[in-house]
């Protein structure tokens, strides 16, 4: 899908639903997500930005590409931004994921390798098999860079701040 980007391409990020929550509770209104996060969206969002040495030539790059992604229902609400004062605020967002994390609880921090389509199938098995989990208060969130196919898998115990030797050994046989 990035093909309506090659060259342009400078970034291509991945944040799911629960952190960009995180980020909204710890953060409040200093950090703002470019589109509303509510139960009823999908699962993840996507961070793209371009950079190339003709303006119009990267607008309509971009452009065939959300028109490509949102003609195949991939995509159900999007946000071009219009400044360098927006595109810092879109940074902003992924960047305060992994503070948001911190603040939420004590983190188990994996970065996993896999292919873009693998994303969230390994997403939904771990979040599957932490439900199984005694321990309450368990998040999987995650975000990544989708270009290299590094997944940033972030297991947060919820109001704990300390690692628990028990659920560290379960995680590391789940990853």
């Amino acid at each position: 899908r990035t093909k309506y980007l090659n060259e342009v391409l400078a970034a291509f990020e991945f944040m799911d639903h629960d952190v960009l929550k995180l980020v909204g509770m710890t953060h409040g209104a200093s950090v703002k997500p470019p589109v509303a996060i509510m139960d009823d969206v999908p699962l993840y969002s996507i961070l793209v930005e371009t950079h190339g040495s003709n303006q119009d030539h990267d607008e309509e790059k971009l452009q065939a590409f959300v028109e490509n992604i949102m003609d195949k229902g991939l995509v159900v609400d999007g946000a071009i931004a219009q400044s360098l004062g927006q595109v810092q605020d879109f940074w902003k967002v992924r960047e305060a994921c992994n503070p948001a994390v911190a603040a939420t609880g004590y983190v188990y921090k994996y970065d996993v390798s896999l292919a873009a389509d693998d994303f969230d199938g390994f997403i939904r098995e771990m979040r599957s098999r932490l439900m199984s989990l005694p321990q309450q208060g368990l998040l999987c969130v995650n975000w990544g860079h989708i270009i290299d196919g590094n997944l940033h898998c972030n297991i947060v115990c919820q109001g704990k701040f300390e690692r628990d030797p028990e659920l560290l050994m379960y995680i590391e046989r789940s990853v």
